[in-house]
């Protein structure tokens, strides 16, 4: 049987002055191909090694290098989801606490790139001593997408991913994952990682990022996830226990994720830490997440972080800045014990934000919070301040409390005085600028005239506009992916 088909893949007519380019698909398990890691071996850049269902573990199963090859290790079909969960790399014991140690399925190094890809795998039960319990990346930059990780688990950083690069994770599912340090699934150092479309639940880690943690110089970027139901395992003490945590000087961006009811544990903020870092948060959902006093929602300690057309509700406090600098723009922060809380010598600068419904609106130990153009129960002085019932759409839910976070619709209704009573636009001020911004919908955030205050822009009557999306609080179904490079 021939097991080295040959294909042929289409090249713009710009490249290599119409020659094709021969690709070969090499299938696993065969004859001459037994293992994952053989086919790499006899593959070139441009082949496609492909592993029937089953189960693969051991010597040439795991611990797979790829030694610089743009080649892809992919299931049958990484569209099936139920192709994904037969197609299983087993790295280690069933047991969890059995004392022998399993490996990584996969190791990058330099100079594996884009082209050197994972897709449409299950991988469970890797147990590191160090980092990285499915996956080491130490410097690569490849590219994983609809991948599966569960089980797996780090006697030190990265439950699942352990990483330093620019690789690209996609459409990835991320369950029961643990770490004894940093990162229940991922922890990435420096360089600048694109996270986008992966769902996050029941990892844990003794420390910070009991889902993902970033740290050290470099840009990682967080979209499209949904992060629920992780914890942190121990009340270590350390500040900042956070589904995703980001510290040591990262530059990050988290936008339209679902960050909902994690349990940090430590003093910190149980959604999104950002600590000596800056951060940008956008078009994010922060609901529900508990820990003790210092944040909740989202904390900050020094460095400065921007947080704009996000939701925050359900949590002990908010906002909490703990040090450094914090601005919230366009907002809505309602439901919580407290709205906001800033210690020290933090500073909260708050404008077209809504602060309504929280039982206390701030408890403040000596920073500083600067005020405008929003709408706060129990007044505010500050330009452009109103206090005024935000007419939300039914803050209660459909069974009456304001407590089950879960069903509140905090959408504006057609007669709040929200509507165009935001920051009015000034040609000479760039932050009234707000051109390429959408609202939490994703709708464009400026639709008649002036902005609205908080997270939700209402489209003028009779606009056609497409009708809201209802702003309550369940998880997101994520079904988009990165398509297979065609």
């Amino acid at each position: 049987m021939n097991v080295r088909a040959r294909v042929v893949l289409a090249v713009p007519w710009f490249c290599l002055l119409h020659v094709p380019v021969l690709a070969d698909e090499l299938h696993v398990p065969t004859p001459n191909y037994p293992t994952i890691q053989a086919a790499i071996d006899a593959g070139t850049d441009g082949d496609e090694v492909i592993v029937a269902p089953g189960t693969y573990e051991g010597t040439g199963n795991c611990d797979i290098q790829f030694e610089g090859k743009a080649i892809t290790v992919r299931s049958q079909d990484p569209n099936d989801p139920n192709i994904v969960a037969a197609t299983v790399i087993k790295c280690g014991p069933d047991d969890p606490c059995d004392p022998d140690y399993g490996v990584p399925a996969f190791g990058f190094l330099p100079p594996d790139g884009p082209g050197t890809v994972v897709a449409g795998l299950t991988i469970i039960n890797g147990h590191c001593p160090d980092d990285g319990g499915a996956i080491q990346c130490m410097g690569g930059s490849p590219t994983i997408y609809n991948c599966t990780f569960v089980g797996n688990r780090s006697d030190d950083d990265g439950g699942a991913i352990f990483g330093a690069g620019d690789a690209t994770i996609t459409g990835c599912t991320f369950t029961g994952n643990s770490s004894q340090h940093k990162g229940g699934a991922i922890c990435w150092v420096g360089e600048s990682p694109t996270i986008t479309h992966c769902t996050f639940t029941q990892n844990s880690a003794d420390e910070g990022g009991m889902a993902i943690w970033c740290g050290w110089p470099g840009t990682p970027t967080i979209s499209y996830c949904t992060v629920s139901g992780n914890t942190c395992t121990e009340d270590s003490g350390e500040t900042g226990s956070a589904a995703i945590q980001l510290s040591e000087g990262t530059c990050a961006i988290v936008t339209n994720c679902t960050i909902t009811g994690n349990d940090g544990g430590a003093v910190g903020g149980a959604g999104v830490w950002c600590e000596s870092s800056s951060a940008t948060i956008a078009n994010c959902t922060i609901s529900a997440n508990t820990g003790s006093p210092g944040g909740g929602g989202i904390g900050c300690l020094g460095g400065d972080l921007t947080v704009t057309n996000c939701l925050v509700t359900g949590h002990l406090q908010g906002i909490g800045c703990l040090g450094g600098y914090a601005m919230i723009e366009n907002c809505t922060v309602a439901g919580n014990d407290w709205g906001l809380i800033t210690v020290l010598y933090g500073t909260i600068d708050l404008a077209n934000c809504i602060a309504w419904g929280n039982q206390n609106l701030v408890d403040n130990y000596g920073g500083q919070i600067v005020v405008t153009y929003s709408d706060v129960q129990g007044g505010w002085p500050g330009e452009g301040n109103i206090e005024a019932g935000p007419c939300f759409v039914d803050p209660n839910g459909p069974d009456g409390d304001p407590n089950t976070w879960e069903d509140n619709d905090y959408h504006l209704g057609a007669h709040s005085r929200c509507i165009n009573a935001g920051r009015p636009t000034d040609p000479n001020d760039p932050n009234t600028d707000y051109s390429g911004q959408t609202d939490i919908d994703g709708q464009k955030r400026v639709m008649n005239g002036r902005v609205d205050m908080g997270a939700d822009e209402k489209p003028p009557c009779g606009s056609g506009a497409a009708p809201m999306l209802p702003m309550t609080l369940a998880v997101l179904g994520i079904s988009a992916w990165v398509r297979r490079r065609g």
